[in-house]
């Protein structure tokens, strides 16, 4: 099982995806005090944040056992983030696993700034995941985050239409 400094140093140069894979299912097998550390690890550096964030994609995402137990420390990493990259991969964590709920407000209103905001498409992409998953609990929300990403969708790509679209139709559903 690899030691904090031994993943820090593995993760100083760049990784495959391979290395990356493998590198989590060490850190599973190593226990999840681990897995914290590593959340709280991204302080800045932008290299080294991108690869612990692509770390722990690697770790969460394919563990559902995981997910509720890190939704809180990757959303509150989420919140503070400034690099676009860091913040993309952070942002799908939690869309493709779970938000948790003492954080829906926080991050909700995060979630419109990002995708009004300069951020890459990627971030805002997920930043619409994030914001439509909450406006499914709360359906008065949906008026205001429709109108948001209309005006977004001409101004940014494909992925985010399409990312648009289905939220659309989340929205009919929900409506219906």
């Amino acid at each position: 099982m690899p030691g904090l400094n031994l993943i820090y140093e593995r993760l100083q140069k760049p990784v495959s995806k391979l290395e990356i894979t493998a590198l989590a299912r060490e850190v599973v097998l190593s226990g999840h005090q681990q897995i914290h550390e590593l959340i709280q690890a991204i302080n800045g550096n932008k290299k080294r944040d991108l690869r612990l964030a692509w770390l722990l994609e690697n770790i969460i995402i394919p563990s559902p056992q995981l997910h509720q137990q890190f939704a809180l420390p990757i959303a509150d990493k989420y919140l503070v983030v400034q690099d676009s990259s860091v913040m993309r991969i952070l942002g799908k964590i939690l869309a493709e696993t779970c938000l948790p709920e003492e954080r829906y407000d926080e991050l909700y209103v995060h979630a419109l700034e990002i995708i009004e905001s300069e951020h890459d498409v990627a971030a805002k992409v997920h930043a619409a995941r994030i914001a439509a998953a909450i406006a499914q609990q709360y359906p008065e929300l949906f008026g205001e985050l429709m109108p948001l990403l209309e005006n977004e969708v001409q101004k940014n790509s494909v992925a985010f239409q399409k990312v648009v679209e289905k939220i659309k139709r989340q929205y009919k559903n929900s409506i219906d």
